[in-house]
This record gives structure tokens, C-alpha cells and sequence, in this order.
């Protein structure tokens, strides 16, 4: 399991800020964020349009941010099972909700391991204070 190589393939796919959270024993857990280009902003802006007819809590809450979240998770999805083919490994990965303040991103937390190792991700979390 080569850091760099995965580091370099999650950064080619469009992740960013990604920061190493722990790097020992064949575990790698990375914080990385998942920007929205404007075609996906606009997507999920015509969905929340046709599911509310205004822009309120509703519209973001309940149309918007969920649509956005679903769009991350399958792309990051994608990123990962790539990541796992290309390196051989196991791999997992969630996303923290939308900021409200800041929708254009989302905060997503990775685990890299190789393919021996058992290793529970909610634990590692929970080490992790996250």
C-alpha cells in the first residue's frame, strides 16, 4: 500500500485539502473534501426547484443538501473502489453532513488497509475523535 500513490489518485479525482490523519500498521485514514463543480450545484439547484417552490429551509434541507450528499457519496464511491482496485486494498470512507454556510463542499473521512488486516473504521473514528 504506497501513501502517495493513493494520496496522487484522490487528489487526480478531484479531492482536496487532504489531510493524513493516521499512517501506521498498513491504515491509512485521510480528511478530504469533495468540491461540487457548478454543473452539479445547478443539478441539484433544478431538483430542490421542482420539490419546493421557494427557496427556504425546505429547499436546501430536505431537496438540495440530500441530493448534493447522495451526488458525493456515489463520485467519492467511485474514487474509492478505483483507489482499492489500483492498490489492491480494502477501503471505506463517510461523509459529515453540508455546511449549511459553505454547500460547494463536503467533508468526507477515508480508511485505506491492506487486504489482511481487520480493522473496525467506527473504532478508528472513535480514536480519532472524529
Amino acid at each position: 500500500m504506497e501513501k502517495k500513490d493513493i494520496i496522487s489518485m484522490m487528489e487526480d479525482k478531484g479531492l482536496s485539502d487532504i489531510e493524513i490523519l493516521k499512517d501506521e500498521e498498513g491504515v491509512l485514514v485521510v480528511r478530504a473534501f469533495y468540491d461540487f463543480d457548478e454543473e452539479e450545484l445547478a443539478s441539484a439547484a433544478s431538483f430542490a426547484k421542482e420539490e419546493a417552490e421557494e427557496e427556504s429551509d425546505e429547499y436546501y434541507f430536505d431537496h438540495m443538501f440530500p441530493f448534493l450528499t447522495d451526488l458525493a457519496v456515489d463520485n467519492i464511491g467511485d474514487i474509492v473502489e478505483e483507489i482499492i482496485e489500483d492498490e489492491n486494498i480494502d477501503g471505506q470512507f463517510v461523509t459529515y453532513d453540508i455546511d449549511p454556510e459553505d454547500y460547494g463542499t463536503i467533508e468526507v473521512i477515508l480508511m485505506f488497509l491492506k487486504d489482511d488486516l481487520d480493522v473496525d473504521f467506527e473504532t478508528v473514528l472513535e480514536e480519532l475523535s472524529l
